[in-house]
């Protein structure tokens, strides 16, 4: 990462110990960050959570024999490094126990950890890779390993969009449009890119799932979106809320766009669609929760690192059919 590393990024380097890492397995839909074995054990030993983040990565050893902590391998058999100790055996006496259907053992285990509590009643009567998967998924939950990593370490729109208008906008850099991409204005001119368009049943009606660079698109507004468009509204979206970006549109024109802008904003290809079925299949009953502020100016993390908690799931097994 140090060879595409850019001023206007900042620090671009990942690490365990910041947060910025997590371990998972993506088969099984479980991972996690440093985050949460620190928040456990931070209390245990009296220290911050930010510092036992650091001991439990790197050359830290600890021997529970003598409650001390080293550098280097004392050469005493309890002496173990602390990603293996705090980490990775109580992760594989979890899963030795669940794929063994060793459930004496593993009870008093996940209510030790509080996970017990949090399974459902048919939960119980799973066996081997079934019940290992569920108590994984349970305990370290992927979605909110991803969703802590994009809370503490992604950078607001507001602070995002002053270095990356450059490549997000293909007309003149110093006009107005080229502005309220970099300043995140939610009260310039609309600027939206529309990622992923999603047919419904209606002949000629679209849900597009996009982002709001600048502006705030708003009931009844006509926009530019390849051909003349009229735009029905479900709920507002402010500069910088990707999550409420679901619009539905109805084509009346295929007339070109009457707006002196006639630049576009950069092509991506983003992997959108598991998200924007999910988005869809909201439209019909209530609004998606925010994960922002209404305006991306208000965007603050003053809150301590904690993870988040996990989100209501879904019955099914597979969150990315969603």
């Amino acid at each position: 990462m140090a060879t595409y590393t850019d001023e206007a990024l900042g620090d671009c380097q990942v690490g365990p110990e910041k947060g910025t890492v997590s371990f998972s397995a993506g088969l099984h839909n479980w991972a996690f960050t440093l985050t949460v074995f620190a928040t456990m054990y931070a209390k245990k030993f009296g220290v911050e959570i930010d510092k036992m983040m650091e001991k439990l990565w790197g050359d830290n050893f600890f021997d529970p024999k003598t409650k001390k902590w080293t550098k280097k391998h004392t050469g005493e058999k309890t002496c173990q490094r602390a990603f293996v100790q705090f980490i990775y055996e109580p992760i594989r006496r979890v899963i030795d126990a669940a794929m063994n259907d060793n459930k004496e053992k593993l009870w008093p285990m996940l209510e030790k950890l509080g996970v017990k509590a949090k399974l459902k009643p048919a939960d119980f009567d799973l066996m081997g890779k079934p019940l290992m998967k569920r108590v994984m998924q349970t305990w370290l939950p992927a979605d909110v390993a991803l969703l802590e990593m994009i809370i503490y370490h992604l950078p607001s729109p507001a602070t995002a969009q002053k270095y990356r208008a450059d490549t997000l906008y293909e007309g003149p850099l110093d006009d107005k449009y080229a502005e309220a991409i970099r300043n995140c204005d939610s009260d310039g001119p609309l600027m939206l890119y529309i990622s992923k368009m999603i047919p419904t049943a209606d002949k000629g009606r679209f849900l597009a799932f996009g982002r709001v660079f600048a502006g705030t698109v708003q009931t009844g507004q006509k926009v530019s979106f390849f051909s003349f468009t009229q735009l029905r509204k479900y709920f507002s979206c402010y500069v910088g809320n990707s999550t409420d970006g679901v619009f539905c549109f109805r084509f009346v024109s295929s007339a070109p766009t009457t707006s002196p802008a006639r630049r576009r904003i950069s092509t991506s290809s983003p992997s959108s669609a598991p998200c924007c079925a999910w988005a869809a299949a909201r439209i019909p009953s209530t609004p998606c929760p925010r994960v922002t502020p209404s305006r991306a100016s208000d965007w603050t993390s003053t809150s301590p690192r904690t993870p988040p908690s996990p989100a209501k799931r879904s019955s099914r097994r597979t969150p990315s059919r969603r």
